[in-house]
């Protein structure tokens, strides 16, 4: 009766569950065994159990009792058709509406023509600078406004790429010699009889004042240097120069500290090492982390400050051939490192 319909008799159908057509289980047999009239069951699973003339059975049919045998009502959600095509369907893209779809994956999909024109107008991350790291930038870069720099204490320009460092600079000492003093230095012609500098004997004094600049790297170490050299023909022993300094910052802070002294050496001078007319430079450290019995601190020092220096030569080497046989100075000064940028303000807080 697949294509009439049933009426059950009394009108009362009986639902018993589901039943698996593949494997007839519960079993149901030809001529309505297995049940009574209007017991019906839904497949639940495909098969091809043949009852009453019936072996094609999908999900969702109906196997029904008429009382006499079982019969078949087909499912009401079976496909009838798939994009217009009955039977064994193979769909293509176009059944779909997917035409432009290809079988690309998302990572080897291209771009669009208007996306790459934009990407095309964006610079190469390499060619940029960024705003945070370090990167090297070659060239020379010209710039039409100012360039504006943290106010932050010890930041400036550093300069080596691979091991960056504060640059080296200099102040170059206020001279105030010992006019007619017992222990004044000479001024007298060191080569040629008009270009006179001073000539030093023993205990000869040079007084010395330092000014700070506003480019000082706080809390790094300062180095006093001499420049010297002799017009003599022979020349041996040593140079011993004493320095004894007092420093006091600026601005009403601080009084001038007491005086410590340090002796800057150079041993076993010779014609060799220290030719006729040369012009050496020798140096010694002035100040340190914390300081000690003759370093300066060097976190006490900051722009406006004033370092004073006397200079005393205690020993001369023993020079002949030479007029005067005696070292000539030609001046002090200390080798400090600089921000190479001023301080935001004139007066401490230099740096607020």
């Amino acid at each position: 009766m697949e294509n009439n319909f049933f009426y059950p008799k009394n009108n009362v159908l009986k639902p018993k569950g589901g039943w698996d057509a593949n494997s007839n289980s519960p079993e149901l047999l030809d001529n309505g065994v297995g049940g009574v009239a209007n017991d019906f069951y839904i497949v639940d699973t495909d098969g091809s159990t043949s009852v009453d003339g019936h072996s094609s059975w999908e999900v969702g049919d109906w196997i029904i009792n008429t009382g006499t045998s079982w019969d078949r009502i087909p499912s009401s959600n079976t496909v009838v058709s798939v994009a217009g095509k009955n039977g064994i369907v193979t769909l293509v893209k176009e059944d779909v509406g997917l035409t432009n779809v290809d079988n690309t994956s998302d990572l080897n999909k291209p771009i669009s023509t208007l996306t790459q024109s934009a990407l095309d107008l964006k610079s190469n991350d390499l060619e940029v600078v960024h705003l945070a790291g370090e990167e090297t930038i070659t060239g020379i870069k010209k710039f039409s406004d100012n360039i504006v720099f943290t106010k932050t204490s010890g930041k400036g320009l550093l300069i080596d790429k691979d091991a960056p460092t504060y640059c080296w600079q200099d102040i170059i000492g206020y001279m105030l010699p010992d006019t007619g003093g017992a222990n004044a230095p000479t001024l007298t012609a060191f080569r040629g009889g008009l270009t006179r500098r001073f000539s030093y004997g023993t205990n000869d004094k040079m007084d010395l004042e330092f000014h700070f600049p506003h480019d000082y790297a706080p809390g790094t170490d300062i180095y006093i240097h001499i420049h010297w050299g002799h017009n003599g023909t022979n020349i041996s022993g040593n140079l011993i120069v004493n320095f004894s300094h007092s420093y006091a910052k600026g601005h009403n802070q601080e009084i001038f500290s007491s005086e410590k002294t340090l002796a800057l050496t150079h041993n076993t001078v010779n014609i060799s090492t220290t030719p006729r007319w040369i012009h050496r430079i020798d140096e010694l450290q002035l100040s340190s982390n914390g300081g000690s019995a003759t370093l300066l601190d060097s976190s006490l020092i900051e722009p406006d400050g004033i370092l004073g220096v006397n200079m005393t030569v205690t020993t001369i080497p023993t020079i002949t051939g030479g007029s005067p046989n005696a070292p000539f100075i030609f001046f002090s000064d200390i080798h400090y490192q600089s921000t190479n940028l001023s301080t935001k303000n004139k007066s401490p807080d230099f740096y607020a």
